[in-house]
Protein backbone atom coordinates (compact mmCIF):
# COMPACT_ATOMS: atom_id res chain seq x y z
CA UNK A 1 0.00 0.00 0.00
CA UNK A 2 1.43 3.34 -1.04
CA UNK A 3 1.56 6.08 1.56
CA UNK A 4 0.38 9.52 0.56
CA UNK A 5 3.05 11.99 1.69
CA UNK A 6 1.33 14.95 0.05
CA UNK A 7 0.41 17.36 2.79
CA UNK A 8 -2.86 19.24 2.84
CA UNK A 9 -2.56 22.89 1.80
CA UNK A 10 -2.50 25.07 4.93
CA UNK A 11 -4.40 28.28 4.33
CA UNK A 12 -3.40 29.56 7.75
CA UNK A 13 0.30 29.28 6.90
CA UNK A 14 -0.32 30.75 3.46
CA UNK A 15 -2.01 33.81 5.01
CA UNK A 16 0.81 34.28 7.51
CA UNK A 17 3.50 34.14 4.80
CA UNK A 18 1.50 36.50 2.60
CA UNK A 19 1.12 39.06 5.38
CA UNK A 20 4.87 39.04 6.04
CA UNK A 21 5.73 39.42 2.34
CA UNK A 22 3.14 42.19 1.92
CA UNK A 23 4.54 44.01 4.94
CA UNK A 24 8.03 43.96 3.42
CA UNK A 25 6.76 45.27 0.06
CA UNK A 26 4.68 48.00 1.75
CA UNK A 27 7.69 49.07 3.82
CA UNK A 28 9.97 49.21 0.78
CA UNK A 29 7.49 51.11 -1.42
CA UNK A 30 6.73 53.49 1.46
CA UNK A 31 10.43 54.35 1.85
CA UNK A 32 10.79 54.86 -1.91
CA UNK A 33 7.72 57.12 -2.06
CA UNK A 34 9.19 59.10 0.84
CA UNK A 35 12.10 60.20 -1.36
CA UNK A 36 10.46 60.40 -4.81
CA UNK A 37 10.21 63.80 -6.52
CA UNK A 38 6.84 65.60 -6.48
CA UNK A 39 4.26 64.21 -8.90
CA UNK A 40 4.33 67.24 -11.16
CA UNK A 41 8.04 66.59 -11.79
CA UNK A 42 8.00 62.79 -11.73
CA UNK A 43 5.18 62.55 -14.27
CA UNK A 44 6.64 65.28 -16.47
CA UNK A 45 10.05 63.63 -16.84
CA UNK A 46 8.96 59.97 -16.46
CA UNK A 47 11.13 59.63 -13.35
CA UNK A 48 11.92 56.01 -12.53
CA UNK A 49 13.49 54.11 -9.66
CA UNK A 50 14.51 50.48 -10.20
CA UNK A 51 12.64 50.64 -13.50
CA UNK A 52 9.30 51.77 -12.04
CA UNK A 53 7.67 55.20 -12.32
CA UNK A 54 6.29 57.04 -9.31
CA UNK A 55 2.75 56.11 -10.38
CA UNK A 56 3.74 52.44 -10.48
CA UNK A 57 5.31 52.64 -7.03
CA UNK A 58 2.14 54.33 -5.75
CA UNK A 59 0.06 51.56 -7.30
CA UNK A 60 2.24 48.87 -5.71
CA UNK A 61 2.02 50.57 -2.31
CA UNK A 62 -1.75 51.11 -2.48
CA UNK A 63 -2.69 47.64 -3.77
CA UNK A 64 -0.44 45.78 -1.34
CA UNK A 65 -1.68 47.93 1.56
CA UNK A 66 -5.26 47.09 0.64
CA UNK A 67 -4.50 43.38 0.27
CA UNK A 68 -2.46 43.46 3.50
CA UNK A 69 -5.65 44.50 5.29
CA UNK A 70 -7.55 41.69 3.55
CA UNK A 71 -4.84 39.19 4.51
CA UNK A 72 -4.82 40.46 8.09
CA UNK A 73 -8.61 39.97 8.22
CA UNK A 74 -8.22 36.33 7.17
CA UNK A 75 -5.38 35.94 9.67
CA UNK A 76 -7.72 37.13 12.43
CA UNK A 77 -10.40 34.72 11.18
CA UNK A 78 -8.06 31.70 11.20
CA UNK A 79 -6.66 32.58 14.63
CA UNK A 80 -9.77 34.01 16.26
CA UNK A 81 -9.78 31.85 19.39
CA UNK A 82 -6.05 32.30 20.00
CA UNK A 83 -6.32 36.08 19.51
CA UNK A 84 -9.29 36.40 21.87
CA UNK A 85 -7.42 34.51 24.57
CA UNK A 86 -4.30 36.62 23.96
CA UNK A 87 -6.26 39.89 24.09
CA UNK A 88 -8.02 38.92 27.30
CA UNK A 89 -4.69 38.08 28.90
CA UNK A 90 -3.04 41.32 27.74
CA UNK A 91 -6.08 43.39 28.69
CA UNK A 92 -5.94 41.95 32.18
CA UNK A 93 -2.21 42.67 32.36
CA UNK A 94 -2.82 46.18 30.98
CA UNK A 95 -5.27 46.96 33.75
CA UNK A 96 -2.58 45.96 36.23
CA UNK A 97 -0.04 48.19 34.47
CA UNK A 98 -1.98 51.42 34.30
CA UNK A 99 1.12 53.64 34.36
CA UNK A 100 2.61 51.89 31.34
CA UNK A 101 -0.74 52.03 29.51
CA UNK A 102 -1.17 55.72 30.29
CA UNK A 103 2.40 56.57 29.26
CA UNK A 104 2.20 54.68 25.93
CA UNK A 105 -1.19 56.25 25.14
CA UNK A 106 0.09 59.72 25.99
CA UNK A 107 3.21 59.22 23.89
CA UNK A 108 1.17 58.07 20.89
CA UNK A 109 -1.14 61.07 21.30
CA UNK A 110 1.76 63.52 21.48
CA UNK A 111 3.40 62.02 18.39
CA UNK A 112 0.11 62.39 16.52
CA UNK A 113 -0.36 66.03 17.60
CA UNK A 114 3.25 67.07 17.00
CA UNK A 115 3.18 65.45 13.56
CA UNK A 116 0.02 67.32 12.59
CA UNK A 117 1.33 70.61 14.02
CA UNK A 118 4.59 69.99 12.13
CA UNK A 119 7.20 70.60 14.82
CA UNK A 120 10.68 69.09 15.28
CA UNK A 121 11.81 66.36 15.28
CA UNK A 122 8.88 65.17 13.13
CA UNK A 123 9.10 68.24 10.90
CA UNK A 124 12.80 67.47 10.47
CA UNK A 125 11.97 64.00 9.19
CA UNK A 126 9.52 65.40 6.64
CA UNK A 127 11.90 68.19 5.62
CA UNK A 128 14.65 65.64 5.07
CA UNK A 129 12.37 63.65 2.77
CA UNK A 130 11.41 66.78 0.83
CA UNK A 131 15.07 67.73 0.48
CA UNK A 132 15.86 64.35 -1.07
CA UNK A 133 12.75 64.49 -3.26
CA UNK A 134 13.63 67.93 -4.60
CA UNK A 135 17.24 66.91 -5.26
CA UNK A 136 16.26 64.58 -8.10
CA UNK A 137 15.44 67.35 -10.58
CA UNK A 138 16.77 70.83 -11.23
CA UNK A 139 14.21 73.64 -10.80
CA UNK A 140 14.75 74.53 -14.47
CA UNK A 141 13.43 71.11 -15.48
CA UNK A 142 10.03 71.60 -13.89
CA UNK A 143 6.89 71.68 -16.07
CA UNK A 144 5.75 75.13 -17.23
CA UNK A 145 2.36 74.50 -15.61
CA UNK A 146 1.54 72.17 -12.71
CA UNK A 147 0.69 68.74 -14.15
CA UNK A 148 0.98 70.05 -17.69
CA UNK A 149 1.02 66.45 -18.94
CA UNK A 150 -2.68 66.21 -18.07
CA UNK A 151 -3.64 69.19 -20.23
CA UNK A 152 -4.89 68.81 -23.78
CA UNK A 153 -2.75 70.10 -26.60
CA UNK A 154 -5.06 73.05 -27.22
CA UNK A 155 -5.31 73.91 -23.50
CA UNK A 156 -1.53 73.85 -23.08
CA UNK A 157 -0.92 76.16 -26.03
CA UNK A 158 -3.66 78.50 -24.84
CA UNK A 159 -2.34 78.74 -21.29
CA UNK A 160 1.19 79.41 -22.54
CA UNK A 161 -0.04 81.85 -25.19
CA UNK A 162 1.37 79.80 -28.05
CA UNK A 163 -0.13 79.74 -31.56
CA UNK A 164 -1.60 76.30 -32.27
CA UNK A 165 -0.82 76.24 -36.01
CA UNK A 166 2.98 76.64 -35.63
CA UNK A 167 2.91 74.05 -32.84
CA UNK A 168 1.16 71.52 -35.11
CA UNK A 169 3.67 72.27 -37.88
CA UNK A 170 6.60 71.57 -35.54
CA UNK A 171 4.98 68.32 -34.45
CA UNK A 172 4.27 67.19 -38.03
CA UNK A 173 7.87 68.00 -38.99
CA UNK A 174 9.00 65.50 -36.34
CA UNK A 175 6.56 62.86 -37.57
CA UNK A 176 4.12 63.44 -34.71
CA UNK A 177 0.45 63.56 -35.71
CA UNK A 178 -2.05 64.21 -32.89
CA UNK A 179 -5.33 62.33 -33.26
CA UNK A 180 -7.06 65.57 -32.29
CA UNK A 181 -6.24 68.91 -30.70
CA UNK A 182 -7.91 67.71 -27.50
CA UNK A 183 -5.53 64.80 -26.93
CA UNK A 184 -3.73 64.91 -23.57
CA UNK A 185 -0.03 65.72 -23.66
CA UNK A 186 0.66 62.54 -21.68
CA UNK A 187 -1.21 60.35 -24.16
CA UNK A 188 0.46 61.96 -27.16
CA UNK A 189 3.88 61.48 -25.59
CA UNK A 190 3.13 57.83 -24.76
CA UNK A 191 1.99 57.22 -28.34
CA UNK A 192 5.41 58.22 -29.67
CA UNK A 193 7.41 56.68 -26.81
CA UNK A 194 8.48 60.03 -25.39
CA UNK A 195 8.26 61.79 -22.06
CA UNK A 196 5.95 64.78 -21.69
CA UNK A 197 9.04 66.89 -21.15
CA UNK A 198 10.60 65.73 -24.45
CA UNK A 199 7.36 66.39 -26.32
CA UNK A 200 7.14 69.87 -24.84
CA UNK A 201 10.64 70.58 -26.17
CA UNK A 202 9.14 70.18 -29.65
CA UNK A 203 5.96 72.10 -28.88
CA UNK A 204 7.92 75.05 -27.50
CA UNK A 205 11.57 75.02 -28.67
CA UNK A 206 12.06 78.44 -27.08
CA UNK A 207 12.43 78.16 -23.31
CA UNK A 208 9.15 78.96 -21.58
CA UNK A 209 9.32 80.19 -18.00
CA UNK A 210 6.99 78.36 -15.60
CA UNK A 211 3.82 80.16 -14.60
CA UNK A 212 3.32 81.24 -11.00
CA UNK A 213 0.36 79.18 -9.84
CA UNK A 214 -0.85 76.85 -7.12
CA UNK A 215 0.50 73.33 -7.39
CA UNK A 216 4.08 74.31 -8.26
CA UNK A 217 5.39 73.18 -4.88
CA UNK A 218 6.76 76.61 -3.97
CA UNK A 219 6.52 75.95 -0.23
CA UNK A 220 9.12 73.19 -0.48
CA UNK A 221 11.67 75.32 -2.32
CA UNK A 222 14.35 77.69 -1.15
CA UNK A 223 14.90 81.27 -2.25
CA UNK A 224 17.88 80.20 -4.39
CA UNK A 225 15.82 77.48 -6.12
CA UNK A 226 13.12 80.00 -7.04
CA UNK A 227 15.75 82.34 -8.46
CA UNK A 228 17.20 79.47 -10.51
CA UNK A 229 13.80 78.34 -11.74
CA UNK A 230 12.86 81.81 -13.02
CA UNK A 231 16.34 82.92 -14.11
CA UNK A 232 16.50 85.66 -11.49
CA UNK A 233 19.99 86.77 -10.37
CA UNK A 234 20.42 85.85 -6.72
CA UNK A 235 21.30 89.39 -5.68
CA UNK A 236 18.15 90.73 -7.39
CA UNK A 237 15.93 88.22 -5.64
CA UNK A 238 17.44 89.01 -2.24
CA UNK A 239 17.20 92.75 -2.88
CA UNK A 240 13.49 92.54 -3.70
CA UNK A 241 12.80 90.60 -0.52
CA UNK A 242 14.72 93.14 1.53
CA UNK A 243 12.76 95.99 -0.07
CA UNK A 244 9.61 94.35 1.31
CA UNK A 245 11.22 94.12 4.77
CA UNK A 246 11.62 90.35 4.48
CA UNK A 247 14.84 89.11 6.08
CA UNK A 248 15.91 85.92 4.35
CA UNK A 249 18.87 83.84 3.23
CA UNK A 250 19.24 81.98 -0.04
CA UNK A 251 18.65 78.65 1.71
CA UNK A 252 15.50 79.71 3.54
CA UNK A 253 12.45 77.59 2.81
CA UNK A 254 9.54 79.56 1.33
CA UNK A 255 6.97 77.86 3.54
CA UNK A 256 8.87 78.92 6.66
CA UNK A 257 9.27 82.47 5.33
CA UNK A 258 5.58 82.67 4.49
CA UNK A 259 4.59 81.49 7.97
CA UNK A 260 6.97 83.96 9.58
CA UNK A 261 5.57 86.96 7.67
CA UNK A 262 1.96 85.74 7.51
CA UNK A 263 1.99 85.33 3.76
CA UNK A 264 1.66 82.46 1.29
CA UNK A 265 4.61 80.92 -0.60
CA UNK A 266 3.17 82.33 -3.84
CA UNK A 267 3.26 85.83 -2.29
CA UNK A 268 6.98 85.34 -1.66
CA UNK A 269 7.56 84.13 -5.25
CA UNK A 270 5.73 87.14 -6.67
CA UNK A 271 8.08 89.43 -4.73
CA UNK A 272 11.18 87.61 -6.03
CA UNK A 273 9.90 87.41 -9.63
CA UNK A 274 8.94 90.76 -11.21
CA UNK A 275 5.61 91.12 -13.02
CA UNK A 276 7.20 91.24 -16.45
CA UNK A 277 8.59 87.74 -15.94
Amino acid sequence: MKSNNKKKFQWRSFTTFYIVISFLIISLSGIILYITPPGRVANWSEWKFVGLTKYQWQSVHTIFTFLFVVGASFHIYFNWKVLITYLRTKLHEGMQRKRELMLSSTLAGLILVFTIVDVPPFKTVMDFGEEIANSWVSPKEEPPIPHAELLTLVDLTTKLQLQLSPVLERLHARGITPDSNTIQIRDLADKYDMTAKELFGIISPIKTKPVIADGMGFGRKTVSQICEQYDIPLEDGMRRLKEKSIEATLEDNLRDLADKYRMTPIDIVKIIVPDEQ
